[in-house]
């Protein structure tokens, strides 16, 4: 009999626990990997690599079959990346002879890379050469199917050529990969191949080991878009699972103008047809211009929509490609697509040079980029926690590729965004929301991160997509970070008692039924549980002949039909994902069905969890009328049936809700919880405790005062259950008290008035009173401030007189009661004075000895608050003696204030008060009084003196320790000199550097007081003490000078200032003091620097000058002359130099000369030559001979050579007066 395994998915909800997610994910424990043929090849130092990287969130171990070859054991530690490359360049991990793929059209033998581990993993294929790479995720077998449709894209030149033993750039390849013996693949091509297979024409190929692969190429700049691919019947068993890659080997895509020069490979493991979806979510990939997506369509009447940017188009037949059918469709924004029946997408990186902007751009990070395809999971196949690979430089072979920039899309639901976690941290990129849609999108740069750990997770509260992507130069590599790979095509239906679910899934003894999907009416079923060891009751059903079917429901087109076996079934125990309980279906048919076979068998493999667990809090003050709330905890179901306890039955889908007890008792609280499989939990039961309220009540204090203790004393009372706790709140700002007794408490008001107290109770099971606040707030009032004044007194004094001073805020002083104590020191003063207490408000008492006291005053105010204040009091003795001593005496000024100090004195005590006269001769009646003199206090005064030779005065000071019994005085005389006034002029406030100023006193023409003391501040750290100085001062600036005088007596005067200002000289160097002129010639007069501020200028003499009064004049001299330069700067301080202009006339040379000794003519004299310093003169006879030769014009020729004279003849000469001058020459003649 031939079999067939029907591949049954469960549909799992956000709610169902990973365990069941990873079963139809990327994770898993067996992976069967193609390398195919790539533009590089692989056998030497430039070929490509092959590079594995295996993830996992658990430590696990593995191995990696290499084909026929080698077998490399390896380790993966959780949440790191295990490497492993292959190829034939330096520092490999194996050879990759035995499974690179290079034939153009066939089979390799046992080629496959074949991965398996203990536990789960992702794994991530990665073909890489320099600036050539191409990744994709790799799918575990359970999710591999027998159908597909082949995505690829078209190269547009083929200008790299293959080496080693690679494949021309510009082809298209798909791989297939047995994963079972005797596999039979059907392929229909929609482009030529490159070894002359036509296109459009179905053919087979026979795998006949697991791991042989078939490699299909099409011809240079094809595009194997479109080509459909799938086992069928090999008359030896049903359809085997394949994996199927497609690749090319080098690809430049889509532009022409300019030239899509930069090429990468392409490779992706392509995803069975029956995980294809409806709806699909996009974000373009960052820094691109615009995204290609293909859509591809297995029914070519499907409806297909795109959303963009809000506005939805239904695609039409102009995007429409009938050979590969699918359509194309360009954005540069994030799209949502839906379709009516499955559909896949594709979405396509285009060249570098495509961007505009980009055509020469090299090291620009916004162009980096190249052709790249990824294929993309539906919504319906997305998950909620991810590990990917990021291809970080650090973690590939050394040159092997040039991608620098690293990111991932993340697409979520709006909702959920926030709980989006990358490696357990918010990203660090802003989520945009897209436009009229419940999605939104991320792009993560994981550049830095990645350099670190290239490992990376997702989580969310919520399924989404992640697009894993990296740019370098001409370069860049993509892949599905992560998908569901579920099979949407026929799915076994499971009746628990509270769901129906399209997934072979129920809990133990939980009553189920169940029915199968087939694709084709049956002639006879039969049912075997032979395989399911847990299952009751066990007997196998059937065969049964033309069956009827449940329904017929058409799907996707095709006509499906549901058989069931009309039983109710239970399993008495939990199975794992390795051993499951397996339910048989045997069928037969008239005609053979998609595979070839008339008898098929049907495999369903029944998922048994343990039932749900019902538990929940309760969350209750315990109290009559109070909401009590029941939670459950998060994900334990979807629905929960309660009893209430209370003859109130609930069926809930929220986990939380809250319900109102009206009367006190315990009640029996219980909850089922149904999963959302639809499974049903034992019943789970809790006992709630509800009470009657207790009742809060307090007392407080009679008299309440402000800063005074005030109690409160607790007067509840509870009819069930003991009160534990006190909450209460004293209105004084404090907060709350919470006590565990009723213990009093204790508090002071620094305010007055009605204060709101409250308290709330609560017994024992948690039963809360209400919160009590007297109808009558406790009144808080004022306390009095006791005071007085106490009296000065003497021994000798009558009486002394107390003087009250209490007050209260309420202006109630009137009411006050009053109790004095006159002797209330510890011990008191004997003899005690002639009464010791009193209540009235301003007693007198008469003391009996001069002492100490302490005197006491406590207020009592109508409310009855009390206050007390004490002071210490003294008798003082009856006998005081007035003095004083006045601060230096030997020198007083009118200027100065005159000051004395108090040096009174009493037998005992203290003097009470002091009266100083302070001109008792002129002024008897003005005095000054101390009611609080001190020993040694100071008092001061400022006399008026008119007397130049100085001035009397009488000082009186009076003195006394009580009433005016007790007194004395004393008088002394002082002489208060007048003060001398300074004053000066100096002979110029303004003046220049090193200039001398002199400093005139004028203070005896102020002042009727002569000075005999000068003290002088001439400023700039110089001082002086004689009359008259002089300074010059060798620093610029302003400052000030000042003069203190003194006269005989020693008083100083006021202080006189005059402000000066020294300024700077200019600094001039003239440089060249000596220059020469041609006679008729000018020269330009240039000093070689001069500095200053506000300068001018001046030359004389002026003669012959262009300007006598700028910088840089120009001069035409007819004769020798001198000029002064003189520069002016501010405050009109100048310097001066000279300079001398030599004016060089033209020689006058006579042309003969008799050196006969007459005195006349006796010389050979060139006139003005000699003012030309280093002139030189030649002389030469007839036969040029040099005769006389002169450097520098210091002696006439006298008609010698060498001392002897010359014949008379004709002699000639070379005159070079140099300095500009022509050089002359001529004949001279010497006569006799």
């Amino acid at each position: 009999m031939n079999t067939r395994k029907l591949l049954l998915l469960m549909l799992l909800f956000c709610s169902a626990g990973a365990l069941y997610a990873q079963e139809f994910s990327n994770k898993g424990k067996e992976f069967w990997i193609a390398y195919p043929a790539h533009i590089n090849g692989s056998i030497n130092a430039n070929s490509s690599v092959m590079g594995l990287y295996i993830t996992s969130t658990v430590n696990t171990t593995g191995s990696i079959k290499l084909g026929g070859g080698n077998t490399i054991n390896i380790t993966v530690t959780a949440n790191q990346v295990t490497k492993v490359f292959l190829g034939s360049i330096a520092n490999m991990d194996a050879s990759s002879n035995d499974v690179y793929l290079n034939m153009a059209d066939g089979v390799k033998s046992n080629a496959a890379i074949k991965i398996t581990t203990v536990d789960p993993v992702v794994v991530y294929s990665h073909i890489i050469q320099n600036r050539r790479s191409g990744a994709t995720l790799t799918l575990p077998t359970p999710v591999l199917g027998n159908e597909y449709i082949v995505p690829n894209m078209n190269s547009v030149g083929t200008a790299n050529q293959k080496q080693n033993n690679g494949s021309d750039g510009g082809i298209g390849e798909l791989v297939v990969v047995a994963t079972q013996a005797n596999t039979v693949v059907e392929i229909t091509p929609t482009v030529q191949g490159f070894s002359g297979r036509p296109a459009g024409q179905p053919f087979q190929v026979t795998l006949l080991n697991p791991g042989d692969c078939y490699q299909f190429q099409s011809v240079l700049n094809g595009d194997i878009s479109g080509t459909k691919v799938r086992s069928i019947s090999s008359g030896q068993g049903g359809c085997k699972p394949i994996a199927v890659f497609s690749a090319s080997t080098w690809s430049a895509f889509d532009c022409t103008m300019p030239d899509a020069s930069g090429g990468d490979n392409l490779f992706q493991q392509v995803f069975p047809t029956r995980s294809w979806g409806k709806q699909f979510v996009t974000a373009p990939f960052i820094n691109r211009q615009e995204d290609i997506y293909r859509i591809f369509v297995q029914n070519s009447n499907a409806v297909v929509q795109v959303q963009n940017n809000g506005v939805v188009t239904t695609l039409t037949s102009s995007s429409f490609n009938s050979n590969g059918n699918f359509y194309t469709y360009r954005s540069a924004n994030p799209i949502i697509i839906n379709a009516s029946d499955p559909i896949q997408v594709v979405q396509y990186i285009t060249s570098q040079t495509c961007k505009t902007g980009c055509a020469i751009a090299i090291n620009n990070p916004a162009c980096q980029a190249d052709p790249e395809m990824v294929i993309l999971n539906p919504v319906e196949q997305t998950l909620n926690d991810i590990t990917f690979f990021s291809a970080h430089q650090n973690f590939v072979p050394s040159g092997q590729t040039n991608v620098t920039q690293h990111y991932v899309n993340v697409i979520i639901s709006k909702s959920f965004k926030n709980s989006v976690k990358i490696d357990n941290a918010p990203p660090v990129g802003q989520f945009i929301d897209i436009p009229n849609s419940n999605y939104s999108y991320l792009q993560e740069n994981l550049t830095s991160s990645s350099g670190v750990n290239p490992v990376h997770r997702i989580t969310a509260d919520s399924s989404f997509s992640a697009i894993v992507y990296g740019y370098g130069e001409v370069e860049s590599y993509g892949y599905n970070g992560g998908t569901n790979v579920k099979d949407f095509s026929r799915q076994a239906s499971f009746n628990n008692p509270y769901s129906r679910i399209d997934s072979a899934v129920t809990c133990i003894n939980t009553p189920v039924q169940f029915s199968v999907p087939l694709g084709f009416q049956p002639t006879t079923l039969r049912w075997d549980f032979s395989t399911a060891p847990n299952i009751a009751p066990n007997s196998g059903i059937g065969p049964i002949n033309a069956p009827v079917a449940d329904s017929t429901p058409l799907v996707s087109g095709q006509r499906l039909y549901y058989f069931s076996t009309g039983k109710t079934f239970q399993f008495s125990s939990a199975n794992t994902n390795s051993l499951r309980d397996t339910i048989k279906l045997y069928t037969t048919s008239a005609t053979p069905d998609g595979c070839g076979s008339t008898d098929q068998v049907f495999t369903i493999p029944v998922k048994v969890n343990n039932k749900p667990i019902a538990d929940f809090t309760i969350t209750s003050t315990g109290c009559v009328a109070d909401v009590v709330s029941y939670n459950t905890p998060k994900s334990s179901g979807v629905r929960w049936l309660w009893d209430l306890g209370n003859g109130s039955n609930l069926d809930l889908t929220t986990e939380t809700h809250g319900v109102v007890y009206a009367q006190p008792g315990n009640y029996n609280v219980k909850l089922r919880t149904i999963s959302d499989i639809g499974c049903i939990s034992e019943e789970t039961t809790k006992v709630l405790t509800i009470t009657t309220k207790p009742v809060a009540n307090f007392n407080f204090s009679a008299v309440r005062c402000t800063d005074t203790d005030i109690t409160f004393t607790d007067a509840s009372t509870s009819q069930a259950g003991a009160i534990t706790k006190w909450t209460w709140d004293l209105g004084d700002g404090k907060g709350n008290i919470v006590a565990t007794t009723n213990a009093q408490q204790t508090t002071k008001y620094t305010t007055t008035g009605g204060k709101t107290v409250s308290l709330q109770v609560e017994t024992s099971s948690g039963c809360k009173s209400d919160v009590f606040i007297p109808a009558t707030l406790p009144f808080v009032h004022p306390l009095p401030q006791p005071g007085f004044i106490l009296p000065e007194v003497c021994l000798n004094d009558a009486s002394a007189q107390f003087t009250d001073t209490s007050k209260i805020s309420d202006g109630s002083e009137a009411q006050f009661t009053y109790l004095w104590n006159f002797n209330a020191g510890t011990p008191a003063v004997s003899p005690a004075p002639n009464i010791t207490s009193s209540t009235l408000k301003n007693p007198q008492v008469k003391y009996n000895k001069s002492d100490n006291y302490s005197v006491s005053l406590r207020v009592t105010s109508k409310d009855g608050c009390v206050n007390t204040i004490t002071q210490n009091f003294t008798v003082n003795g009856s006998i005081p003696k007035a003095d004083f001593e006045v601060q230096m005496n030997n020198v007083l000024c009118a200027k100065t204030p005159v000051v004395i100090l108090n040096k009174s004195t009493v037998d005992f005590g203290f003097v009470t008060k002091s009266e100083i006269y302070w001109d008792r001769v002129n002024n008897p009646a003005v005095f000054q009084t101390d009611e609080t003199p001190a020993m040694n206090k100071a008092y001061n005064y400022k006399y008026a003196v008119s007397n130049t030779a100085g001035q009397n005065f009488n000082i009186r000071m009076v003195s006394y320790s009580g009433g005016n019994t007790c007194v004395s005085e004393v008088t002394k005389t002082i002489t208060v000199h007048p003060n001398p006034l300074a004053a000066f002029t100096v002979s110029a406030a303004d003046v220049c550097f090193d200039e001398p100023v002199s400093f005139i006193d004028q203070s005896a023409v102020r002042s009727a007081v002569l000075p005999t003391r000068w003290v002088w501040d001439l400023g700039k750290g110089s001082t002086s003490s004689i009359q008259n100085p002089v300074r010059a001062y060798k620093d610029s600036g302003s400052f000030n000078t000042t003069l203190h005088v003194y006269s005989a007596a020693g008083c100083g005067s006021d202080t006189a200032m005059v402000t000066l200002t020294i300024y700077p000289l200019p600094v001039l160097v003239m440089g060249t003091q000596r220059v020469t002129v041609l006679e008729g010639g000018q020269i330009k007069l240039n000093p070689a620097f001069v500095y200053g501020n506000d300068l001018s200028y001046l030359w004389t003499p002026s003669s012959f000058l262009s300007s006598d009064t700028v910088y840089s004049p120009v001069s035409k001299p007819v004769d020798d002359i001198r000029y002064t330069f003189t520069v002016t700067g501010e405050g009109g301080c100048s310097v001066s130099d000279t300079i001398f202009i030599k004016v060089l006339k033209s020689p006058e040379i006579p042309n003969a000369f008799s050196p006969n000794g007459d005195g006349i003519n006796d010389t050979w004299d060139i006139k003005y030559l000699e003012s030309y310093p280093g002139a030189t003169v030649d002389v030469f006879n007839r036969y040029g001979q040099i005769v006389f030769r002169s450097f520098g014009y210091n002696r006439a020729w006298d008609g010698r050579s060498q001392g002897q004279v010359l014949p008379i003849g004709t002699y000639y000469y070379i005159i070079n007066p140099k300095n500009g001058k022509p050089i002359y020459t001529g004949s001279i003649t010497i006569i006799r």
